[in-house]
């Protein structure tokens, strides 16, 4: 399989030798500065009942599929420290809560390099039905959460504020674990655990989480239905606690889908305008990969033009528009 290309349909020249069973996107650079046409040719052994297929061929500028960099928006230096941040779990991995004198592991290790921790908040660790409303006054009195009778939030993320990490709580739910059958109303049981939550962990309230990501990648949900519970999320907190900032699930602004999507994680069909107008930021979960000329994903250097890394930069269009 080779790709070639011309600039007046007759004359054609060799750009690449592609592999004839790669499926991915395969990006392929042109150093060739002049085209028109291109073309995909496959030669076959003459056989019965063979194809050729090709899915699709797009061509870019030199920005790639992603598109050009925004135009950079200078602001004040800050350390590398400050900008990064860790995940974490409850115990980070310990099966106890987590202690800011231990250094050598959970929340205190990590300061060094980073002001940012991140929490994966799993939401059926706080109520057994998502229309149920937690009780987050009882918890802080020992009584525990309605499905986890012996846990108490504070005490782990009392331990996480300590060692000097400003929390972000990550609300884990997805449909494995809360099909949407089990909402009776997404908007409102998302509007009661919100107002619950910030009410309490919020920094007019404990002051122990600044954060709250609506999901981490709860991308087997429809697209309307995140879209009810989102926005359920976002009044809801804004009730609890307005200075509680809130970010929705990580989502990707340069694969387009269906507005009634029955899966998936394109932010068009999952924020509306009245939502985004309620949001304190955006979120992405971008890594530095691309498909190599055999279709197998390899990691690469992020300032590829080809690179996952620069799906943000159609994020950041959609901010802006």
């Amino acid at each position: 399989t080779t790709l070639l290309g011309s600039v007046d349909g007759s004359e054609w020249q060799l750009l690449a030798n592609l592999h004839h069973d790669a499926i991915p996107m395969i990006p392929t650079k042109i150093t060739t500065t002049r085209l028109r046409y291109i073309q995909i040719r496959d030669d076959m052994a003459l056989t019965d009942w063979s194809k050729a297929s090709v899915w699709e061929i797009t061509a870019y500028d030199e920005n790639g599929p992603y598109g050009a960099l925004p135009t950079p928006n200078p602001r004040a230096s800050v350390s590398l420290a400050k900008m990064l941040g860790v995940n974490g779990i409850w115990g980070w991995g310990t099966q106890s809560y987590s202690d800011a004198n231990k250094t050598s592991v959970g929340p205190s290790l990590y300061t060094a390099c980073s002001t940012h921790g991140r929490n994966y908040h799993n939401m059926n660790w706080d109520v057994k039905d998502p229309d149920n409303t937690p009780n987050y006054e009882a918890m802080a009195d020992g009584k525990g959460t309605e499905a986890q009778g012996w846990l108490n939030w504070d005490t782990e993320y009392e331990a996480w504020v300590k060692s000097g990490l400003e929390v972000e709580a990550s609300i884990q739910f997805t449909a494995s674990m809360f099909p949407v059958s089990a909402w009776t109303d997404p908007e409102q049981d998302g509007y009661n655990y919100a107002n619950a939550f910030a009410a309490h962990f919020g920094p007019s309230g404990a002051a122990l989480i600044k954060v709250m990501e609506v999901g981490n990648e709860p991308w087997d949900y429809p697209a309307k239905f995140y879209q009810s519970v989102l926005r359920g999320f976002t009044n809801g907190a804004a009730k609890g606690d307005p200075k509680m900032l809130i970010v929705p699930c990580a989502l990707q602004a340069n694969s387009l889908e269906e507005a009634n999507a029955t899966s998936g994680n394109y932010i068009g069909t999952r924020v509306t305008s009245d939502i985004a107008s309620k949001l304190d930021g955006l979120n992405a979960h971008a890594y530095s990969f691309v498909y190599n000329q055999t279709g197998a994903r390899v990691g690469t250097y992020p300032e590829n033009p080809a690179s996952t890394m620069q799906s943000v930069r159609a994020m950041l269009r959609w901010r802006n528009a």
